[in-house]
């Protein structure tokens, strides 16, 4: 299905928590693969089912031994292992020197998670840099997001890497500032440093910096998760990346061919498809009217249908298009309640572009 890579250009804002919690509240199957070369931090955070203990030795390198004459989905799920309340894991390498043996299987790893059948793949990838070893994978991804802060030497050091990164990858972009809900100015400030920039940032996204709610990802929570500034963020967060990376259909190819036809043999002829673009992704039908009379309004171009040539017919097109995005149930995860039914309305939403 889809492969989403998550890294940080400098020091450590948050990616294995981040990933953790989108994860968690992923709307689709999903598994969450540790391509960190400096170790495996879920190994020592997280439990398995009942509180058991991981077994860090099952996981990238055992893959990468068994991988050798190909990585498919069955190879992969069987040295994937599941933490407690179900989320499926694919532990990292035990320490940096460990990275050694996974030899040139970075590629085909990367291929392999991309290519996935009825799952899609996190993959949280660390630190990057231009020599970094698994930036292979972050290549195979469809979307590529940088987790920072709202620091100055952050948000510099995510400019370069972001200049950088451009010229090695193909995929959607996105930006993750980790910070305090109460610090929307400095999250605009990240915003406004982008805006600058020469390449373009598709996805822009705030998670709370909520050291209450990242213990419950530590082994140390205590409370209600589900209430949490970082679930009611998270949420958004999932549900948006998943709807960035969901995988277009044949109803969106009709559409689109129903927006923009690219044959006008039958165009004036009863019953043909018609619809505005609003610029926004969105297609509304409610002002897509033609007739001899009528005016078909595209947002600020308006169009005299009575200067056309052929009258001969009138056709309206409605065409509505709802994206739903269903929440994580974290009463199975945390035993807590449901996240996933959040207000998306609250911090992260001011800063959607």
């Amino acid at each position: 299905m889809a492969l989403v890579a998550l890294a940080s250009a400098k020091g450590s804002p948050g990616v294995t928590t981040a990933s953790l919690v989108v994860g968690a509240l992923w709307p689709r199957q999903v598994l969450l693969s540790e391509c960190d070369p400096s170790g495996s931090d879920v190994a020592i955070r997280m439990t398995g089912p009942g509180q058991t203990a991981l077994n860090p030795d099952r996981g990238l390198v055992s893959l990468a031994a068994a991988g050798r004459k190909g990585i498919g989905d069955e190879v992969i799920m069987a040295h994937s292992q599941q933490l407690d309340g179900g989320l499926d894991v694919l532990l990292g390498v035990r320490a940096p020197e460990q990275i050694g043996g996974m030899g040139g299987l970075w590629a085909p790893l990367g291929q392999a998670f991309n290519q996935m059948y009825g799952s899609d793949v996190l993959a949280d990838c660390g630190r990057i840099g231009p020599n970094s070893p698994q930036l292979p994978v972050l290549q195979s991804a469809g979307l590529v997001v940088l987790v920072c802060t709202a620091t100055g030497s952050s948000v510099a050091h995510l400019r370069e890497r972001i200049s950088s990164l451009v010229h090695h990858v193909d995929a959607q972009l996105g930006v993750i500032v980790v910070a305090d809900p109460k610090r929307r100015d400095g999250v605009r400030q990240v915003w406004s440093v982008l805006d600058q920039m020469s390449t373009p940032i598709q996805h822009r996204w705030h998670l709370a910096l909520d050291p209450a709610g990242a213990a419950f990802f530590d082994g140390r929570g205590v409370g209600r998760l589900d209430r949490t500034s970082l679930i009611r963020t998270g949420s958004v967060i999932a549900a948006e990346m998943a709807a960035a990376v969901a995988p277009r259909t044949s109803t969106d190819f009709d559409m689109a061919q129903a927006a923009f036809p690219t044959n006008n043999a039958s165009y004036g002829s009863a019953q043909h498809a018609a619809a505005s673009y609003d610029g926004t992704a969105t297609y509304e039908a409610s002002a897509t009217t033609y007739d001899s009379t009528a005016t078909y309004d595209a947002g600020t171009t308006t169009y005299d249908a009575a200067t056309a040539t052929d009258h001969t017919a009138a056709s309206t097109s409605e065409t509505a298009s709802t994206t739903e995005a269903s929440g994580y149930t974290t009463s199975d995860y945390y035993g807590t309640g449901t996240a996933g039914t959040t207000d998306t309305t609250g911090t992260t939403g001011e800063y959607q572009q």
